[in-house]
């Protein structure tokens, strides 16, 4: 019994060394194959034309080889970029990458990028990093960071998202783009006006042109867009209804004049990005507000720094507003409703009480009482002058209030700590942070 169980022993072990060499022949065979035709694929692949290479690794790499070029030369930018993310790193519409694939061990430890929140490399070689900044470019969310010569920013493409609406409160390339068909375009356009605008129009009117204006991705309406202002306005509501902060605002010492004749000083100034047109001939433009805290019936008043670099022309008779962009003429509409409504508020503007002027000649010697008077004695050093005339009840009754509230009177100087500043506050017109400079000496006649 124990040679047999000893013979069936022998008789396994060499099946399973038959099993175990024909596998590893196996593998051999089907790893020589696979070399094989890798090898006679590369061959083919060098006698095939560049262009006619459509292998699963040129496919796969070719989109990502297409957006790495759309960004070789990115937009010129005012600020580096790592501090630009600084500034937009609260910003809703910006999108953060995904973590980095390359195993951290493999990565240069000695740059960070603020980007990806990781070491491997610098935030301003980050390509990620110059592919969202082109997106948020085009949409017109960054255009204040546009580096440009001439201190006006355009930016043309998709309409950025809305942040709200005000109702009533009592580029990163030139405008004929950078293709040779978009100039061409652009050139062949002209600012006219027809029949066709005149639809929808009332006549007889001599409205003003009052447009919803898109300030700062929010819709104000009643914006009126007068080519006879020397500035840009924003009421000092509509300011805060934008929800920007006010230490954005800018000192102006420059007075604005033709308010009733009034001189109103601004508040300050604030730069702004306004969105003219609809999509898609639309146009972004940053440009300078002056803030006002005076009574309008408008809202915001759109002046020539703002016609002049959209290049602009208003017609209040077709009640439209024309303008180049590379995707052709865009126009915005006026509301004749609301520019009356803004008339009717104008000319019935409560204007302020009237006050009665008496001609009363006073009398030149001083004034004296008509009765006698005496002396009451309240405390030492502390005394009152009153009329004989009152009684002894009266006098002792006057006595106790005036001796009860003596805390009221100022007695020496030493009692006047001085006015609160809610009542009267004294205040220079001087820039913050200005620095003085002494004036040379002027010398005077005798």
């Amino acid at each position: 019994m124990h040679d047999l169980l000893k013979k069936g022993d022998k008789y396994v072990d060499v099946k399973e060394a038959e099993n175990v060499t024909k596998n590893l022949r196996d593998g051999r065979e089907t790893e020589a194959h696979k070399r094989k035709t890798c090898d006679e694929q590369r061959h083919n692949d060098k006698n095939k034309p560049k262009n006619e290479c459509t292998s699963k690794g040129y496919a796969q790499d070719r989109s990502v080889r297409q957006k790495r070029e759309e960004v070789k030369t990115p937009t010129p930018l005012n600020i580096p970029r790592t501090k630009l993310l600084m500034e937009i790193q609260h910003m809703k519409e910006l999108e953060w990458p995904k973590p980095m694939l390359t195993p951290s061990g493999k990565r240069n430890q000695s740059k960070y990028c603020h980007f990806h929140r990781d070491h491997g490399h610098d935030t301003e070689e980050c390509l990620q990093l110059k592919e969202e900044i082109e997106r948020l470019l085009r949409r017109g969310l960054l255009a204040k960071y546009v580096k440009n010569d001439k201190g006006t920013q355009r930016v043309e493409g998709l309409s950025p998202p809305r942040a709200g609406v005000i109702n009533m409160i009592i580029g990163e390339v030139a405008s004929g783009g950078d293709s040779n068909s978009a100039r061409k375009r652009y050139a062949r356009s002209s600012i006219t006006f027809d029949e066709e605008d005149l639809i929808g129009v009332t006549h007889p009117h001599d409205d003003a042109l009052v447009i919803v204006g898109d300030i700062a991705n929010f819709d104000v309406k009643r914006v009126l867009v007068d080519k006879g202002s020397a500035e840009n306005v924003l009421t000092w509501d509509a300011f805060l209804g934008l929800k920007i902060p006010q230490k954005r605002l800018k000192v102006v010492t420059t007075p604005l004049q033709g308010f009733g004749g009034a001189t109103v000083i601004p508040e300050g100034t604030v730069e702004l990005s306004v969105t003219l047109g609809t999509y898609p001939a639309t146009v972004v433009i940053m440009t300078n507000f002056l803030v006002v805290k005076t009574p309008m019936a408008y809202n915001a008043i759109y002046g020539r720094p703002l016609l002049n670099a959209a290049g602009a022309v208003p017609s209040t008779y077709h009640q439209i507003m024309k303008f180049p962009t590379s995707r052709g003429i865009g126009s915005m509409r006026g509301d004749q409703h609301a520019s009356r409504k803004c008339y009717v508020d104008s000319i019935q503007a409560k204007s302020p009480p009237s006050v009665m002027m008496l001609d009363v000649e006073l009398p030149r010697e001083r004034i004296k009482p008509l009765d006698m008077i005496e002396k009451i004695f309240i405390a030492k050093g502390k005394e009152f002058l009153v009329g004989t005339g009152l009684g002894s009840e009266e006098k002792d009754k006057l006595a106790k209030f005036l001796a009860g509230n003596l805390d009221v009177f100022a007695w020496n100087p030493k009692d006047i700590p001085g006015i609160s500043p809610t009542v009267a506050q004294h205040r220079l017109g001087v820039q913050p942070g200005a620095k003085p400079v002494k004036q040379k000496k002027r010398n005077l006649a005798p």
